[in-house]
């Protein structure tokens, strides 16, 4: 395998994430424009990344361009709804840090074990 079929195969499956990226844009909408820059940059690089490795594990032809892209695509589309979430989440905590520091500072008491009176046999 050459030089040219290398970065062949990257492409294609840098263009199937950017492909899975923009899909799952619409449904997890990102705020800003850099946001959206992020999380599409993301989603390339997890499609380049793991687009032909997904592809080998499971033993399809990862020499097929097609079968790059659709699997750059899956991966596209994974790594921005992971981002996305993350990022939800983040913000979520982000916005009321005083849950965290309550959890923290106000441990759940024990109750101290009580000494069961056995019965004597008879």
């Amino acid at each position: 395998m050459g030089v040219l079929d290398y970065l062949q195969h990257k492409l294609s499956s840098a263009i199937g994430g950017l492909l899975g990226g923009t899909s799952a844009l619409r449904f997890f909408h990102a705020k800003t424009l850099t946001d959206a820059f992020y999380r599409g940059a993301l989603s390339v690089i997890f499609s380049v990344a793991f687009g032909i490795p997904v592809l080998a594990y499971f033993g399809l032809p990862y020499q097929n361009w097609e079968w790059q892209l659709a699997s750059g695509f899956v991966c596209g589309f994974v790594g921005y709804s992971l981002m996305s979430a993350a990022s939800t989440y983040i913000k979520e905590k982000e916005s009321n840090p005083e849950d965290l520091f309550f959890v923290y500072s106000n441990p759940p008491k024990l109750k101290k074990p009580t000494k069961a009176k056995r019965k004597k046999r008879k």
